[in-house]
């Protein structure tokens, strides 16, 4: 019986140990980042708002 990718249905080579294939994991490795980059940015931000205690101006003076 050939296993195939439980998302796209692709057939997956014979000694493979994952359920999904290789571009569906990477699309959702992908994912993870990008929601850990924008948690890591908002995180930044909220702690710039508390060190400078809500004076900071990106704008100017």
């Amino acid at each position: 019986m050939i296993m195939e990718c439980k998302k796209c249905k692709r057939p997956l080579t014979k000694g493979t140990k994952y359920k999904t294939c290789e571009n569906c994991r990477g699309k959702k490795a992908q994912g993870i980042k990008d929601a850990g980059k924008a948690l890591l940015a908002a995180g930044g931000t909220l702690a710039l708002f508390v060190v400078t205690k809500g004076k900071f101006n990106p704008k100017g003076k």
